[in-house]
C-alpha cells in the first residue's frame, strides 16, 4: 500500500528534513535563540501532524479495498486531493525548503494529478519576509541606509518564492530597477535542511529499497548553492545575454553589479506578463503561436547552439512583453540554476530528434 502512495511519503521525507530548522524565513531578523527554537518546535509539531493525517487517511479510506475496483479508485482520488491540500497548507505554513519539496513533487510526471495541480501554485508564491528583515538585510550587504541606495524602494514585494523576494526601486538616476533578496539566514539553514536529509534519504531507501535518493539529493545540494549565490546567478544572466545579444525576440534583464551581492541581486526592471496567460496575449493581439513558436526556439537555440540551459523555465520566470521586434518579447528571469552540456551530448540529442522526426528506429535505437 505504501509503496502505491510513495509522492506523499517523499514530501513527508523532505519536510521532516526541515523538522529542526531554528526559525522560518518570515520570522523577525536577529530573534533570540529561544525563540528561534519556539518556531522550529512549531514547525516540526505541524509537520509531525500533517504527516500522520496523510498516511492514516491513506491506511483508514483504503482498507478492505480491491486495488482494481472502481470504489478503490474513487476513494484513491478523493484521499489524494484531501492529503495534497493538507500538505499544500504545510508547505505555505512552513515556507522555505517545505516549498522546494512541494515544487519537486508538483514538477514530477508520475504522481496523482491531484498533487501537481494542487501543489503547482508554489511555483509562483511563497510567504514573504516582513519589510523590516529585508531593508536590514540590504543595509548590511551595502552598508549605507536604504534611501541612500535607493530614490524609491516598494515596501511590498512584487514576487516571493522559496528563498528571496523581489522589490520595485528606483535608483537616483531615476532607473526602474528589480531588487532580488534572500531571506535572513536562510543559508545556515538550508545546510541542516540538506544534512537532515542526507540521513532521511538513507532511511527512506532502506524502507524502500526500489527507490534510491542519493543522487537527488547530490543534485539538489549542487542546485541550492547555485541558488544561493546570486552573483552567480548574476554571471548566468550576462552569460545568456550574451548568447542571445543578435535575436531581436529575447530580453534578458540587465545587472548593475554595484548593487549585487551574495544575498542582493539588482537589475533592470523588465514589465510582462506571465507566458501562458492567454488573456493578456488576447487583449494586446498577441500571436499565442507565434509566442509558443519563438519560445521553442529560445530553448532550441539554449540547447543545441550554446549548451548552456536555464533549469527553471516555468512561466513565472518566463515574461512576455509587449515590446519588441514582431510586437512582443519573451522576458527570461531567474538565471540561478543552470546546465551546460557538452558537444557529445547535444550532437547525439540532435540525432535523436532528428531520428523521431524521420521515424529512423534503427538510427533512433543506435543513440545512446
Amino acid at each position: 500500500m505504501l509503496r502505491r502512495h510513495r509522492a506523499p511519503l517523499l514530501l513527508a521525507a523532505a519536510a521532516a528534513g526541515t523538522a529542526m530548522t531554528v526559525a522560518s524565513p518570515s520570522t523577525d531578523y536577529g530573534r533570540d535563540a529561544a525563540s528561534a527554537l519556539h518556531h522550529g518546535v512549531a514547525r516540526s509539531s505541524r509537520a509531525v501532524y500533517t504527516i500522520g493525517f496523510v498516511v492514516a487517511d491513506y491506511k483508514y479510506s483504503l482498507r478492505g479495498l480491491d486495488s482494481v475496483s472502481a470504489d478503490y479508485r474513487v476513494k484513491l482520488s478523493e484521499v489524494n486531493l484531501r492529503s495534497a491540500k493538507k500538505l499544500l497548507k504545510l508547505c505555505e505554513r512552513n515556507g522555505g525548503f517545505y516549498v522546494k519539496a512541494g515544487q519537486y513533487v508538483s514538477s514530477l510526471r508520475q504522481v496523482p494529478k491531484e498533487y501537481s495541480s494542487t501543489l503547482s501554485c508554489l511555483q509562483d508564491q511563497a510567504t514573504p519576509s516582513k519589510f523590516q528583515d529585508i531593508k536590514i538585510v540590504i543595509e548590511q550587504n551595502f552598508g549605507k541606509e536604504l534611501h541612500d541606495i535607493f530614490l524609491e524602494f516598494d515596501e511590498h514585494p512584487i514576487a516571493a518564492a522559496s528563498i528571496a523576494q523581489v522589490h520595485r526601486g528606483r535608483l537616483h538616476n531615476n532607473q526602474d530597477v528589480a531588487v532580488k533578496v534572500q531571506y535572513p539566514g536562510l543559508e545556515q539553514r538550508i545546510k541542516i535542511d540538506i544534512m537532515t536529509m542526507s540521513f532521511l534519504s538513507k532511511a527512506v531507501s532502506w524502507i524502500f529499497p526500489d527507490y534510491k535518493f542519493g543522487r537527488l539529493l547530490v543534485e539538489f545540494e549542487k542546485s541550492m548553492s547555485m541558488e544561493l549565490d546570486f552573483t552567480q546567478e548574476a554571471k548566468n544572466s550576462e552569460r545568456t545575454a550574451s548568447c542571445f545579444r543578435k535575436n531581436s525576440v529575447v530580453k534578458v534583464p540587465y545587472v548593475f553589479w554595484q548593487l549585487t551581492t551574495r544575498e542582493v541581486l539588482t537589475m533592470e526592471f523588465c514589465y510582462g506578463h506571465k507566458v501562458n496567460d492567454l488573456d493578456f496575449l488576447r487583449r494586446a493581439d498577441i500571436s499565442p503561436t507565434k509566442v509558443a513558436k519563438a519560445l521553442i526556439e529560445l530553448f532550441g537555440e539554449m540547447i543545441f547552439v550554446h549548451g548552456f540551459v536555464h533549469g527553471d523555465p516555468h512561466p513565472g520566470n518566463i515574461l512576455v512583453s509587449p515590446q519588441g521586434h514582431g510586437k512582443f518579447s519573451l522576458v527570461l528571469l531567474d538565471h540561478g540554476i543552470y546546465r551546460e552540456l557538452d558537444q557529445k551530448f547535444r550532437l547525439d540529442y540532435c540525432q535523436l530528434w532528428k531520428a523521431l522526426i524521420l521515424l529512423d528506429t534503427k538510427k533512433n535505437s543506435g543513440v545512446r
